[in-house]
């Protein structure tokens, strides 16, 4: 059985799309290395048909390397628009349930009277503050300790997307850990450091569980008045290395934005501001709901397109 590729970007993040309904596919990590490389992407999506309804996706993303990802916003944008494309499991306009390694996201495509895709928007969900599920052996039993100072006396941001998990301990205690998803330290910085070697050491910094992957996020504030614009410096994945423009990153940005500086919204303000967040020339829109103070969803929204794939490989 033979698989056709496709080839997606969106954000200037390229993935390489493969539509397996029946849930034949399960490539070795090589395998997904080499169609990356050949491919000219960052990442890898397999869509899947899932069984709860008819119209209902199960993708699962992995990175360049070949590593299972738990919360690759760019790369599901990529997926989903190409479902889109190609079949009739997605109505534009209409919300769409899809099942990912770690949680179930909604999403929607925006597109003009011919059918084509204006741009695609995902519903990330709440994201995780509560250093109890973030950090290991937290001594904060409320979990509100989320900003840490480290290197350099910089102050991060911990921010994680996915569903914590409980395991039980020998000693009978419950340790609470976030190891099936991601999280993301982010620093505001206004002046120049050694941000990729500070980025290696943070990220695996024995304070997160081992088995998570950390972003390293380096921000900073272009524009501080309604739409708010933030740039990322830099951006760094464990494992991985430095980052183009990662939804998740830009998300976590905007998370981090309001939490050190409150004045970017109102308390009892539930309308929906925008922020666009840079990196490389390129921008996403970030969309937090807002309800008391606490931000309940978090939206991406990015232009997508395929891109012609000379290869024209199969699996």
């Amino acid at each position: 059985m033979s698989f056709k590729l496709f080839k997606y970007s969106v954000n200037g993040d390229y993935t390489t799309v493969v539509k397996d309904y029946q849930g034949h596919l399960a490539p070795k990590k090589e395998t997904i290395q080499s169609v990356c490389k050949n491919a000219g992407t960052n990442s890898f999506a397999i869509i899947s048909k899932n069984n709860k309804a008819k119209t209902h996706l199960s993708i699962k993303t992995y990175n360049k390397l070949g590593k299972e990802t738990a919360f690759d916003t760019n790369a599901l944008m990529n997926a989903i628009t190409c479902t889109y494309d190609y079949t009739d499991c997605i109505d534009r306009n209409k919300e769409t349930k899809i099942e990912t390694v770690n949680r179930e996201l909604t999403c929607c495509i925006s597109s003009d009277k011919r059918a084509k895709v204006k741009y695609v928007s995902l519903f990330s969900g709440e994201p995780i503050l509560n250093s109890r599920f973030l950090l290991k052996n937290s001594n904060d039993q409320d979990g509100r300790d989320y900003i840490f100072e480290m290197i350099d006396k910089i102050k991060y941001v911990i921010v994680g997307f996915g569903d914590p998990k409980i395991q039980s301990q020998p000693d009978s205690q419950k340790e609470i850990t976030a190891l099936n998803g991601i999280i993301h330290a982010v620093a505001f910085v206004s002046h120049s450091i050694n941000t990729l070697e500070i980025a290696k050491e943070i990220s695996t910094n024995p304070i997160f569980p081992d088995k998570s992957t950390v972003n390293v996020d380096f921000i900073k504030l272009v524009k501080e008045q309604d739409p708010y614009t933030l740039e990322i410096v830099k951006s760094w994945i464990k494992d991985v290395g430095e980052d183009i423009l990662s939804g998740s990153s830009a998300c976590a940005s905007v998370i981090a934005a309001t939490k050190i500086n409150p004045s970017y919204y109102q308390k009892n303000d539930e309308s929906v501001k925008q922020f666009t967040v840079l990196y490389n020339k390129e921008k996403v829109l970030i969309e937090p709901i807002m309800k008391e103070a606490f931000i309940t969803d978090i939206i991406i929204r990015g232009q997508v397109s395929e891109v012609p794939n000379k290869l024209e490989d199969y699996l």
